[in-house]
């Protein structure tokens, strides 16, 4: 949203003349720039949010533990989960 306003510059002066294939290209290489990066920031949090440690993670298990002992169960084994 904060590189919206280079778009707009270049929308504005295309709009206001015709211009050659030389002019605003600083500005055009800002909008390349700007949408290769958006591209690789949604790229890594959609890597980030489909990743997942294999098992259960040390959190989940202790969790688990708490609400087994919580619930009076007791008989859990106690031993960490084996690491895959």
């Amino acid at each position: 949203m904060l590189h919206l306003t280079v778009a707009d510059h270049v929308a504005h002066a295309a709009a206001r003349a015709p211009l050659s294939g030389s002019d605003l290209g600083g500005m055009r290489a800002q909008l390349v720039f700007d949408a290769a990066a958006a591209v690789a920031v949604l790229l890594t949090t959609t890597a980030l949010s489909v990743y997942k440690p294999r098992g259960i993670t040390r959190y989940g298990w202790r969790v688990q533990q708490r609400r087994a002992e919580r619930a009076g169960g007791g008989a859990m084994d106690t031993a960490a989960p084996a690491r895959a």
